[in-house]
C-alpha cells in the first residue's frame, strides 16, 4: 500500500478510493487499514469512497436528499434505518453512515435490524453522541424486529434521484 499510495498520489489532486472488508477477525477488519494506509502514506488528500465502517460520500448524499425532502430542516423527524437477513454477509458501512448523518442533522434515529446485525458498537455510540449534541433524542434500537423488504425491480435505477428520494420517503418517517 505504501508504494502504490506514494505512486498514484503523483498522478492526481485528490484520491478516491473503495475498499471492501476481507475476511477475518472482526477487532481487526473494523479499523479499515487499506484506507488508513494510504491516507498515511499517500501526499495528497484521500477520499473515502467505501470502506469497511464508512461511506461518507453516501453520508453525504443522504443528508442532501433528507435536507431536500424536508425542505431544508429534518431536526426533530424520524429517520427509521431498517434492513433484513442477507445470505451473504454485508458491511455496514452505508447504514452507519446513514444512521450518522440523521443524527447530525438532528433526527431521532431508530433502528430496527435482525438479530446479530448490529452496527458496530463504536459506531452506535457515536450516532447516539451526534444525536444528543444536535437535539435529537439518542438512537432506539429494535432489536429482533421481524421485516419484509421488497426489493425495487430491475428497471429501477438506483442511482437517479428519483430512487434515492423513494428510498428516504420509505426510511425517513414523519411525525
Amino acid at each position: 500500500i505504501k508504494d502504490a499510495a506514494r505512486v498514484l498520489g503523483r498522478y492526481a489532486d485528490v484520491l478516491g478510493v473503495r475498499t471492501f472488508p476481507r475476511p477475518g477477525a472482526w477487532d481487526t477488519v473494523r479499523q479499515d487499514h487499506v484506507i488508513r494506509r494510504f491516507a498515511e502514506y499517500c501526499e495528497k488528500p484521500v477520499i473515502n469512497l467505501e470502506s469497511t465502517r464508512r461511506h461518507p460520500c453516501q453520508g453525504l448524499a443522504d443528508a442532501m436528499t433528507l435536507r431536500e425532502q424536508f425542505r431544508g430542516d429534518p431536526r426533530g423527524k424520524r429517520f427509521v434505518l431498517l434492513w433484513a437477513w442477507h445470505p451473504k454477509a454485508l458491511p455496514t458501512a452505508v447504514p452507519a453512515s446513514a444512521a450518522i448523518s440523521a443524527a447530525m442533522l438532528g433526527m431521532e434515529v431508530v433502528i430496527a435490524r435482525p438479530d446479530d446485525y448490529e452496527l458496530d458498537p463504536e459506531d452506535t455510540a457515536l450516532v447516539r453522541q451526534l444525536a444528543r449534541d444536535n437535539g435529537a433524542r439518542p438512537l432506539r434500537p429494535i432489536d429482533g424486529f421481524p421485516v419484509i423488504v421488497a426489493h425495487p425491480s430491475a428497471k429501477d435505477d438506483p442511482l437517479s434521484a428519483g430512487a434515492a428520494a423513494a428510498r428516504i420517503r420509505l426510511f425517513a418517517v414523519p411525525d
